[in-house]
């Protein structure tokens, strides 16, 4: 969904229509409308795809009959077409996908490290300052009998943190993954388009 949703962001910067923004593939379980835009979510959970207004959209007279009037006047105009917009735009209408999916895993390593074990991320620097504070040393004194209390439930905070922290390690090297392979001169993948 992210990574389309670049694609998305991109075609409508440059004015593509877009027909389908379609979260997995196969048959449609369900869906809506907004504007010209269909809005999809189909039976398999395996990628995605926007299906931007084309040439080739208008070909086939059949299909064009069985548009809705609103979508039939999208793929029809040809300023809404993407092969009538320029390589450079085209490039980028296919880069967005995987730049969203890096440009996310670099925000998720910024927030939470690198690496399990490594310090700078912004989980890792608020753990240790509660941690600190827990024991007294930010504040400067000692809380006495509510201590192991307190201890206990940063305990429980700090370990929740780190859970998420693993989850969101996890997140970012999947969307990592999945933009660089985007990027592979592979059909269907994006790399295959922008060359």
């Amino acid at each position: 969904a992210w990574h389309e949703l670049g694609h998305l962001l991109a075609a409508r910067l440059f004015g593509v229509g877009v027909q389908e923004y379609s979260i997995g593939i196969g048959p449609r379980v369900m869906g809506f409308r907004y504007g010209a835009t269909r809005y999809t979510l189909r039976l398999l959970p395996i990628g995605g795809y926007v299906d931007p207004a084309n040439w080739d959209d208008v070909e086939d007279k059949e299909d064009l009959a069985k548009l809705e009037p609103v979508e039939r006047k999208l793929v029809q105009d040809p300023r809404n077409w993407l092969a009538g917009k320029s390589l450079f735009q085209r490039v980028l209408l296919f880069l967005a996908g995987p730049l969203f999916n890096i440009g996310l895993a670099a925000a998720l390593l910024t927030v939470v490290g690198f690496a399990p074990g490594w310090s700078g991320g912004v989980l890792d620097i608020l753990a240790g300052a509660w941690d600190a504070q827990r024991r007294g040393g930010m504040l400067g004194f000692d809380y006495g009998e509510g201590v192991s209390a307190l201890g206990h439930m940063a305990w429980i905070e700090y370990s929740w943190s780190l859970g998420i922290a693993a989850f969101a390690r996890h997140l970012a090297l999947f969307n990592l993954y999945l933009g660089l392979l985007n990027l592979l001169p592979i059909p269907p993948l994006d790399g295959s388009q922008i060359i």
